[in-house]
């Protein structure tokens, strides 16, 4: 989001003729070279907030959170490697992160079976999941740009299967040599620590998106609005409803930012939309197939589409009422 933010100064400037094209061309050299705005120890503990947040959000355990955030450090190392290999490893990275988490997590439940290890396992790679790509794949086909909508959607769903396959072959790998089952009920977080839980989720993305931190307190405002509207919602109508409301309110959020500093929407609506997660609920739907329970997993896989059908219906219905300034 830092590049993205510099190129959209860049692109404003341009357009009111205060650089001239190579001027222009050798900036966006320089904001490509640009190192991120938080440092790697930053970085990495981004992704350690994420795990976190994301399994003590979804019903984990006390262990399954800082299990989750061990694992997710450990999925950075293999995203660095992969940035610095490159190459047929750069695209084994949604299988290879999810099967080393899918092993290590299911290795961990060997000795503490407290935990869930498939949780445990979605925490680690959650901030990998393609859930806005899903989504802003269908909005560009409801939008018709069939072209550009359904090669955004498979690749999302490419990457998706990608990432279930590793985690179940992963947690599979080490079924061969020992069984066991989830537990969920141990050790459960109380509701004093849900806030602290959706601090560090919402804290990770903004610098795992490498939010500048002139827009930083900009995004935290985005992700609780639109969370908190999905939660009031969700209990006063039902879930999918929440969905929508929340991305209606991420939308026209997002709408009024960019009308009041004219930066990219992307800054702001993209961590928003993440944490409504359409992504997870497939991957799960995927895990709980394998696991033999066909028709919860199937349920849970059709919910995806129905989250990302609700995401995309909410940013369309924020765009009628505030129209957006066209951006990056």
């Amino acid at each position: 989001m830092a590049k993205l933010a510099h190129v959209g100064e860049l692109v404003e400037k341009l357009v009111g003729e205060d650089l001239t094209i190579t001027e222009a061309s050798e900036r966006l050299d320089e904001i490509d070279a640009m190192p991120s705005p938080w440092g790697v120890l930053t970085y990495a503990l981004s992704f350690v907030l994420v795990g976190v947040g994301f399994a003590g959000l979804t019903q984990g355990n006390l262990l399954d959170a800082l299990i989750s955030g061990l694992l997710s450090l450990a999925v950075y190392i293999i995203v660095v490697i992969s940035d610095k290999v490159g190459g047929r490893f750069a695209d084994a990275l949604p299988f290879v992160s999810a099967y080393f988490a899918g092993v290590c997590a299911a290795g961990v439940n060997i000795f503490i079976p407290e935990i869930n290890h498939t949780l445990v396992t979605l925490s680690a790679i959650v901030i990998l999941i393609p859930g806005f790509m899903v989504s802003a794949g269908i909005i560009e086909i409801v939008e018709n740009h069939v072209v550009v909508g359904s090669a955004r959607l498979m690749a999302g769903l490419v990457y998706l299967i990608k990432q279930f396959t590793g985690a179940w072959l992963g947690i599979a790998t080490i079924g061969i040599f020992w069984t066991s089952e989830n537990n969920v009920n141990v050790l459960l977080a109380s509701g004093d620590q849900t806030g602290i839980y959706i601090a560090f989720l919402f804290i990770g993305l903004c610098i795992a998106y490498q939010t500048l931190l002139r827009d930083f307190i900009w995004v935290l405002t985005s992700c609780t609005f639109s969370y908190g509207v999905v939660i009031i919602s969700s209990n006063l109508l039902s879930a999918d409803l929440g969905i929508l409301f929340g991305a209606i309110a991420a939308g026209i959020f997002a709408n009024l930012w960019v009308r009041a500093t004219g930066r990219p929407t992307s800054i702001v609506l993209i961590p928003a939309i993440t944490v409504l997660v359409s992504g997870s609920i497939g991957f799960r739907g995927m895990m709980v197939v394998a696991a033999g329970q066909t028709e919860q997993g199937g349920d849970q896989i059709t919910q995806m589409f129905v989250v990302a059908l609700a995401i995309s219906a909410g940013l369309l219905v924020s765009n009628t009422i505030i129209r957006p300034k066209i951006t990056l």
